[in-house]
């Protein structure tokens, strides 16, 4: 393969005009000054390898063609000096009256083999895309993501509809990533015929209860959260409501299956989350099959199922915005202290190390980062720390009604003394998610990343060596592996209500930052749609006029604040 030169990782315009692109995300520097559209930047895997087959294959014809002539010029002069010494030998003249008979050596060159192509299918590139940035597999019981899509993608014979919900969702995101328009038309294409094919499977008796159109369906969902248009969250919606109905008719008998268990399991975990960051209950017939699936010995984890217990009331209590004021108050209260006990229930499997910062770093926002066991334990807390900053919203909310009742419901000590909780509390959560995410978006190294041989969940974080390089601040994706995926999905959401609450355009901005960074990874539209949301409020300033900002400053870093040792133990 010949050498071609290092490739230039420059968008296209800065490339046609041979110009440095400094690569910026989502556009670079010189296309916004210039008022070009951005189209992004090509796959450094891409670029790794150049398809030099058709170079190859016709300089062998060449050199074949070209020895060929060579050896028959050889072979008809060495016959023709054979002919003239037999001939002066007085020998008979038949070897003069077939002289072609003597060469024997053919002029029709051998033809080299077609090579096999260097390349898959785009299809197949965009679901190993896909499965390389959502993938997670499971590390204490049997509840990953998505694992159970690509086992069911194994199989030698799948239905053209779960192929088709499959391709839909992964050239999504591989467009989005990629900036291609072609690639998001094929993306639409696949989405109609899978949600015709669904359609037709949902009407079929006998295809109603498979796992293909249970799964066709959720994967009909994940797109419209990927490609998220203005009509993307009611789809998005519909989609959930048909799954859980088809969830609900296949009844208890369906957890037979570990493949159908580790479905439902992520498929309720989502419905949870995204039920504290909307609003929306978890229907009664789900609740009743994950209490079910839970009695089973593989999915008994007493610490996660309370946890799971929590959030259910607490999105019940949320929803209640009717209710007398202080028995919301009340009742919230006692529902935290609930939240504080369930991380006991889990010690050293919850337990993260916090490092403090003597200087600013880069796309870390405030001063101090948390390192984890694992991605599966940082998405269980950031679950956690939205629900607490959603509850402690609602009490500030209701405790404000109160005060407008007349004669007030709260007295000015207790009303102060909650709305001061509600601003600790809140703070404090959103620093600590802000914390968590430098690990996910691989500033800094897992544990099994350092040690191989050290089974952390079980060890605990206590064993790790904090002065070890890996767990210092690095640029985002240096510790992202391949096909192991952090689950960067379920940090959108959490980022986009940081970024819109009351506590600054420094927060604000950060938050636009990560979701850019999650989109160009992940190919996500969510996550970019949400951050121009962001955008829009940054540049009213009305936004910001009364505000509490939780973070010291880069200078107050510089300075030395605050005052704190490196690390401490959680």
């Amino acid at each position: 393969m010949p050498n071609v030169g290092k490739p230039s990782k420059g968008c296209q315009h800065c490339r046609d005009g041979k110009v440095k692109c400094d690569l910026k995300r989502p556009s670079c520097s010189q296309c916004i000054r210039a008022g070009k559209e951005c189209y992004g930047y090509r796959d450094p895997l891409s670029m790794m390898f150049k398809n030099e087959s058709n170079v190859v294959r016709n300089k062998a014809q060449k050199k074949y063609e070209e020895l060929s002539r060579k050896r028959a010029v050889k072979k008809t002069t060495s016959k023709r000096l054979l002919v003239r010494a037999k001939m002066s030998d007085g020998s008979s003249s038949d070897a003069m009256t077939t002289p072609q008979s003597l060469e024997t050596a053919s002029t029709i060159p051998r033809t080299a083999s077609p090579p096999r192509p260097m390349t898959s299918s785009i299809e197949n590139q965009a679901i190993s895309f896909f499965a390389a940035n959502n993938l997670l597999q499971p590390s204490v019981v049997e509840r990953g993501n998505y694992q159970w899509l690509f086992e069911m993608l194994r199989v030698p014979k799948i239905s053209i509809m779960l192929k088709s919900s499959a391709n839909a969702v992964s050239l999504a995101t591989f467009a989005t990533a990629n900036k291609s328009q072609p690639l998001m038309k094929k993306a639409q294409g696949h989405y109609a015929r899978a949600l015709t094919s669904t359609n037709e499977a949902l009407s079929d008796p006998a295809k109603v209860y498979d796992d293909s159109t249970l799964v066709s369906v959720i994967l009909l969902g994940v797109y419209e959260m990927f490609v998220f248009e203005k009509h993307s969250l009611t789809a998005w919606m519909q989609h959930l409501k048909g799954a859980g109905t088809l969830f609900a008719l296949r009844g208890e008998n369906q957890f037979k299956s570990r493949l159908a268990r580790q479905i439902f399991m992520q498929f309720y975990k989502t419905s949870v989350a995204k039920g504290v960051e909307l609003g929306t209950p978890v229907p009664d017939n789900m609740a009743k099959l994950y209490r079910s699936l839970t009695s089973m010995q593989d999915y008994t984890m007493h610490g996660v199922e309370r946890q799971v217990e929590v959030l259910e009331k607490a999105i019940s209590l949320m929803a209640n915005e009717e209710g007398d004021p202080v028995t919301l108050v009340s009742d919230i209260l006692g529902l935290d202290c609930e939240l504080g006990l369930v991380k006991f229930l889990l010690r050293t499997l919850w337990r993260y190390e916090t490092v403090y910062l003597d200087k600013p770093a880069e796309h870390v926002f405030g001063h101090y980062y948390h390192i984890y066991t694992n991605a599966w334990v940082i998405n269980l807390w950031t679950v956690l720390r939205i629900c607490r900053i959603r509850l402690y919203k609602f009490v500030r909310a209701q405790v404000n009604k109160g005060l407008q009742c007349s004669p007030p419901l709260f007295s000015d000590e207790d009303a102060q003394k909650h709305l001061n909780t509600c601003k600790q509390v809140i703070s404090s959560q959103m620093l600590d998610i802000c914390a968590s995410t430098p690990q996910l978006t691989g500033q800094i190294a897992f544990p099994h990343q350092v040690k191989r041989d050290v089974d952390f969940l079980k060890a605990g974080v206590e064993t790790l060596n904090l002065r070890n390089k890996m767990f210092t601040i690095h640029p985002q994706g240096t510790f992202l592996e391949p096909f192991q995926s952090t689950g960067l999905d379920h940090l959108i959401g959490p980022l986009y209500e940081l970024g819109r609450s009351d506590y600054g355009p420094r927060l604000t901005q950060w938050a636009i930052d990560q979701l850019y960074f999650i989109a160009s990874r992940i190919g996500t539209r969510q996550a970019i749609y949400l951050a121009e949301e962001l955008e829009q409020k940054l540049k009213d300033e009305s936004n910001f006029r009364d505000w509490h900002d939780p973070c010291p400053t880069s200078a107050q870093l510089a300075a030395g604040f605050p005052l704190m040792s490196s690390t401490r133990r959680m």
